[in-house]
């Protein structure tokens, strides 16, 4: 994927009312030597902070579509639960622009055309990349942890 194409990501500037939306960070993590990929999310709201969270393993896959699988799982279950105006973030961008553009990519991948399925459901959904790093410390894990 050219660098370019992020450019363009980057110089956007979107400002959202968090309190409108839930945000709902995701990642995918692959590794190859024990054959194994994991995936996971945290769905979030500015006035209640944590609202669930999800992860699971899959099996063997390419780093883009374990982040692309992430994408996936979050629209699902935020749709499950009933949130109809989500932010979904990503550290991926090649999975971000896959998923706010298609074109070819959208071809070659199967992930992408069933996210733009779920896109297509009536609600408000807009993909973002995450460009800050930021470490948060728990000092008691989450329910069911």
């Amino acid at each position: 994927m050219k660098d370019d194409v992020g450019e363009d990501e980057q110089k956007k500037t979107v400002k959202i009312q968090l309190t409108d939306y839930v945000m709902m960070n995701v990642d995918g993590v692959v590794n190859p030597s024990m054959n194994a990929t994991a995936i996971g999310g945290v769905c979030r709201s500015d006035s209640d902070g944590w609202i669930f969270d999800f992860r699971r393993r899959i099996g063997c896959c390419s780093s883009l579509n374990a982040k692309l699988w992430a994408i996936l799982d979050g629209l699902q279950f935020a749709w499950r639960h009933g949130y109809r105006r989500v932010i979904i973030e990503s550290d991926c961008r090649e999975a971000v622009w896959c998923v706010n553009n298609g074109g070819i990519a959208r071809m070659a991948n199967g992930l992408v055309v069933v996210i733009k399925e779920w896109l297509l459901r009536h609600w408000e959904v807009q993909a973002l990349k995450d460009h800050t790093i930021n470490m948060i410390f728990f000092e008691e894990p989450p329910d069911g942890i």
